[in-house]
């Protein structure tokens, strides 16, 4: 490492206490020695990385850097423009320099001021302030995630998002309240002038590595556990068929017909619970196979997360689950059949179980003519058929099987907890390190939880 660096012994001492291990220690300084080269000029990200290796991980340390060293999109020159215009509108409002007046503690003792209309999103806000327009933002502190001073007519003023929100701070209520209102509404009009620079930054970062994938994937077990107890419960109390006989009186007669109307409504039940309970699972393994393929790192990149995400259903699970595996293909099938036969004639226009959508007449009566899947061709016989209860006891099968062998630790993270996945903590090896063993796991779990709980309580 290069000698005589500023913080240089604070990092030696962290590898010391924190990289004992050789082939780890020989992985910190090659990291280390290319993040001094890159960034020799700016004590301030050294600072950072001796903060960095508190951690003692490999693969923190190894995201962190390369987070930080990868250089942000250049904007299009057509936004230049739009910046200017945005300037415009802005004026006589500036981002903050020597010259702005203001005690040395504002950033302390500055009081929310009272607007009379809302502020936009804070990311929105964020992004139009310093992505767009290139004010400085001083960065996240105690209940701060961040935090743009801004000069008016020399005066200084604050757009915070604290914990308790989005606000313009002022030096003064009595007398910059005014001002702050109309600041509130140039952000309003910067922000809707803005959206096409929202757009194209929004594309440029999901195409790469540092994407979060929302995790849904509990809520989406819950709605279909919910539909199956529906299902369970209603099919125990069902009962047979009452008998209708001619020979009963008139008014016993009507009381049968009565009884065998709340039977067929009951039946209808079954079936309709059924289907609901077999739409949901399907919606559930749509969302969880494209999070199990993320931890496994079968998908890297946010272009792969959307093309996957617009893909059929077998695509989704072919990319999660390995197809050569006997059990696997054997569920697959099973599964296909279920999708083709209960779900989707169902979902496109409910045309029968068999997809049986018109009849024609012959010299032997009607002879039904089955719809196929997608709407486009017509035949004279369909699939096999599928019962209800033959078709949830495949699912129940399934689920069981989905969640064994080296996907048994991924429940742990995937329906046990709601946190994001991220296609970056998959190339760096942060899932791979945890899949270990439950232990780990569970510990990365629980520092998840900590991390999460600190950023919404901005305990920074």
């Amino acid at each position: 490492m290069p000698p005589r660096q500023p913080f240089n012994k604070l990092i030696r001492e962290a590898l010391d206490q924190y990289f004992r291990k050789p082939s780890d220690r020989a992985e910190a300084e090659r990291l280390i020695t290319m993040f001094w080269k890159a960034t020799c000029k700016n004590p301030n990200r050294r600072l950072h990385l001796w903060v960095q290796l508190q951690y003692g991980t490999i693969v923190k340390l190894r995201d962190w850097i390369d987070r930080e060293l990868t250089s942000k999109p250049v904007m299009p020159s057509r936004f230049l423009t739009l910046k200017a215009d945005v300037q415009r509108i802005f004026d006589p409002i500036d981002q903050a320099g020597p010259q702005t007046i203001g005690p040395k503690d504002f950033l302390f003792t500055a009081t929310k001021a009272k607007l009379k209309v809302s502020l936009p999103h804070p990311n929105l806000t964020y992004l139009l302030l310093v992505e767009l327009l290139g004010y400085k933002n001083r960065g996240c502190f105690e209940k701060v995630s961040w935090s743009v001073p801004l000069d008016v007519d020399g005066r200084a003023f604050l757009v915070e998002h604290r914990k308790f929100g989005l606000g313009i701070f002022v030096q003064d209520e009595s007398t910059d309240t005014e001002i702050a209102n109309q600041i509130a509404k140039k952000i309003n009009r910067g922000c809707r002038k803005a959206t096409p620079f929202f757009e194209w930054y929004a594309q440029q970062h999901i195409k790469g590595l540092r994407l979060n994938v929302h995790n849904k994937t509990q809520h989406l077990f819950d709605r279909y556990e919910f539909f199956l107890d529906l299902y369970s419960k209603t099919l125990k109390k069902s009962h047979k068929p009452p008998q209708i006989s001619l020979s009963l009186s008139i008014p016993k007669r009507r009381t049968v017909m009565a009884q065998f109307n709340r039977y067929l409504l009951q039946k209808d039940s079954i079936e309709w619970l059924a289907l609901a309970a077999i739409d949901a699972f399907f919606s559930y393994t749509e969302h969880v196979f494209i999070h199990i393929a993320i931890m496994q790192g079968r998908i890297i990149t946010g272009d792969d997360v959307l093309r996957i995400a617009n893909a059929d259903w077998s695509v989704k699970f072919k990319t999660a689950l390995n197809i050569r595996d006997m059990n696997a293909k054997k569920y697959f099938d099973k599964l296909v059949i279920i999708r083709r036969q209960l779900r989707n004639f169902v979902a496109h226009g409910a045309f029968g179980k068999k997809g049986e959508a018109f009849e024609f007449h012959s010299p032997i009566g009607a002879v039904p003519v089955t719809l196929s899947e997608g709407h486009r061709t017509l035949a004279l016989s369909g699939g096999t058929d599928f019962d209800d209860k033959t078709a949830l006891k495949v699912i129940e099968e399934f689920i069981s099987f989905l969640w064994t062998g080296e996907r048994e630790l991924m429940k742990l993270y995937i329906q046990d907890t709601t946190h994001s996945l991220r296609p970056a903590n998959a190339k760096f090896g942060e899932y791979a390190e945890a899949l270990q063993s439950r232990t780990k796991m569970k510990a990365y779990i629980k520092e998840l939880d900590r991390s999460r709980d600190n950023a919404r309580n901005m305990d920074f």
